[in-house]
Protein backbone atom coordinates (compact mmCIF):
# COMPACT_ATOMS: atom_id res chain seq x y z
CA UNK A 1 0.00 0.00 0.00
CA UNK A 2 1.37 3.40 -1.02
CA UNK A 3 0.83 6.48 1.03
CA UNK A 4 0.31 9.75 -0.80
CA UNK A 5 2.99 12.27 0.06
CA UNK A 6 1.87 15.84 -0.10
CA UNK A 7 4.55 18.18 -1.35
CA UNK A 8 4.89 21.29 0.78
CA UNK A 9 4.67 24.64 -0.88
CA UNK A 10 7.93 26.56 -0.91
CA UNK A 11 7.76 29.05 1.95
CA UNK A 12 9.12 32.20 0.32
CA UNK A 13 8.59 33.60 -3.13
CA UNK A 14 11.01 36.23 -4.44
CA UNK A 15 10.34 38.77 -7.18
CA UNK A 16 13.01 41.22 -8.34
CA UNK A 17 11.93 44.38 -10.15
CA UNK A 18 13.69 46.39 -12.86
CA UNK A 19 11.29 49.33 -12.44
CA UNK A 20 9.45 50.67 -9.43
CA UNK A 21 6.33 48.54 -8.76
CA UNK A 22 2.96 50.25 -8.64
CA UNK A 23 2.60 49.61 -4.89
CA UNK A 24 5.71 51.71 -4.17
CA UNK A 25 5.16 54.40 -6.78
CA UNK A 26 3.54 56.84 -4.38
CA UNK A 27 4.70 60.33 -5.16
CA UNK A 28 1.92 62.49 -3.70
CA UNK A 29 0.92 65.85 -5.06
CA UNK A 30 1.30 67.61 -1.72
CA UNK A 31 -0.74 70.61 -2.83
CA UNK A 32 -3.87 68.66 -3.79
CA UNK A 33 -7.05 68.66 -1.73
CA UNK A 34 -7.27 64.84 -1.93
CA UNK A 35 -3.81 64.48 -0.35
CA UNK A 36 -4.75 66.81 2.51
CA UNK A 37 -7.89 64.73 3.13
CA UNK A 38 -5.81 61.53 3.13
CA UNK A 39 -3.35 63.02 5.63
CA UNK A 40 -6.25 63.91 7.92
CA UNK A 41 -7.60 60.35 7.63
CA UNK A 42 -4.15 58.85 8.31
CA UNK A 43 -3.65 61.04 11.40
CA UNK A 44 -7.04 59.89 12.68
CA UNK A 45 -6.59 56.13 11.99
CA UNK A 46 -2.86 55.44 12.35
CA UNK A 47 -0.95 56.05 15.57
CA UNK A 48 2.42 55.78 13.84
CA UNK A 49 1.55 58.37 11.21
CA UNK A 50 0.30 60.68 13.97
CA UNK A 51 3.70 60.61 15.72
CA UNK A 52 5.87 60.38 12.57
CA UNK A 53 4.75 62.07 9.33
CA UNK A 54 7.65 60.30 7.53
CA UNK A 55 6.03 56.94 8.34
CA UNK A 56 5.15 56.38 4.66
CA UNK A 57 7.87 55.32 2.23
CA UNK A 58 8.35 57.54 -0.83
CA UNK A 59 11.00 56.08 -3.11
CA UNK A 60 12.12 59.48 -4.38
CA UNK A 61 12.48 61.07 -0.91
CA UNK A 62 16.13 61.86 -0.26
CA UNK A 63 17.18 61.05 -3.83
CA UNK A 64 18.63 63.77 -6.06
CA UNK A 65 19.83 64.08 -9.66
CA UNK A 66 21.54 60.89 -10.70
CA UNK A 67 21.00 58.80 -7.57
CA UNK A 68 19.99 55.29 -8.47
CA UNK A 69 17.94 52.44 -7.10
CA UNK A 70 20.18 49.37 -6.89
CA UNK A 71 17.54 46.76 -6.15
CA UNK A 72 13.83 46.37 -5.42
CA UNK A 73 12.67 42.95 -4.30
CA UNK A 74 9.35 41.60 -3.07
CA UNK A 75 9.25 38.67 -0.66
CA UNK A 76 6.01 36.79 -0.07
CA UNK A 77 5.61 34.33 2.81
CA UNK A 78 3.40 31.61 1.31
CA UNK A 79 2.79 29.99 4.69
CA UNK A 80 1.16 33.13 6.09
CA UNK A 81 -1.50 33.87 3.50
CA UNK A 82 -3.06 36.77 5.44
CA UNK A 83 0.17 38.80 5.44
CA UNK A 84 0.85 41.04 2.43
CA UNK A 85 4.33 40.77 0.89
CA UNK A 86 7.27 42.82 2.15
CA UNK A 87 9.46 44.92 -0.11
CA UNK A 88 13.19 45.52 0.23
CA UNK A 89 14.71 48.57 -1.47
CA UNK A 90 18.41 49.41 -1.79
CA UNK A 91 19.03 52.92 -3.13
CA UNK A 92 21.36 55.91 -3.01
CA UNK A 93 20.27 58.98 -1.05
CA UNK A 94 21.72 62.32 0.00
CA UNK A 95 21.22 63.85 3.43
CA UNK A 96 22.95 65.91 6.14
CA UNK A 97 24.82 68.48 4.10
CA UNK A 98 24.86 66.68 0.76
CA UNK A 99 26.57 63.50 2.07
CA UNK A 100 25.90 60.37 0.03
CA UNK A 101 24.48 57.25 1.71
CA UNK A 102 23.07 53.87 0.71
CA UNK A 103 19.63 53.23 2.20
CA UNK A 104 18.55 49.59 2.67
CA UNK A 105 14.89 49.75 3.61
CA UNK A 106 12.49 47.01 4.63
CA UNK A 107 8.90 47.99 3.83
CA UNK A 108 5.71 46.55 5.26
CA UNK A 109 2.07 47.20 4.39
CA UNK A 110 0.47 49.36 7.10
CA UNK A 111 -3.14 48.16 7.54
CA UNK A 112 -4.23 51.55 8.93
CA UNK A 113 -2.76 53.75 6.19
CA UNK A 114 -3.04 51.16 3.40
CA UNK A 115 0.36 52.10 1.94
CA UNK A 116 3.87 50.64 2.29
CA UNK A 117 5.86 52.07 5.20
CA UNK A 118 9.45 51.84 6.41
CA UNK A 119 10.04 49.26 9.15
CA UNK A 120 12.52 49.60 12.00
CA UNK A 121 14.81 47.08 10.26
CA UNK A 122 16.21 49.61 7.80
CA UNK A 123 19.93 50.43 7.51
CA UNK A 124 21.69 53.53 6.19
CA UNK A 125 25.39 53.16 5.28
CA UNK A 126 27.82 55.86 4.16
CA UNK A 127 28.45 55.45 0.43
CA UNK A 128 32.24 55.15 0.94
CA UNK A 129 31.68 52.12 3.18
CA UNK A 130 29.28 50.62 0.62
CA UNK A 131 31.90 51.02 -2.12
CA UNK A 132 34.52 49.28 0.03
CA UNK A 133 32.18 46.33 0.55
CA UNK A 134 31.53 46.08 -3.21
CA UNK A 135 28.51 43.88 -2.58
CA UNK A 136 27.41 43.89 -6.20
CA UNK A 137 30.77 42.58 -7.48
CA UNK A 138 31.40 39.69 -5.10
CA UNK A 139 32.44 36.52 -6.95
CA UNK A 140 30.52 33.32 -6.42
CA UNK A 141 32.69 31.16 -4.16
CA UNK A 142 31.35 27.75 -5.27
CA UNK A 143 29.92 27.90 -8.78
CA UNK A 144 27.33 25.28 -9.61
CA UNK A 145 28.87 22.67 -11.92
CA UNK A 146 27.24 22.16 -15.29
CA UNK A 147 25.34 18.91 -15.72
CA UNK A 148 26.57 16.90 -18.67
CA UNK A 149 24.89 13.78 -19.85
Amino acid sequence: MKLAVRKQKQRYEYIFYQDTPEELDTNPDELSVEYEELKHLWRKNCGRYKTNPNHHFHISRGMIRDNQVFQISEITDNWKIDNPPKFYVIREIHKQGNHKFVDMAELYFCPHCEVYCRSQNSIVLPFKLWKKLELSNLPVSNPIPEITS
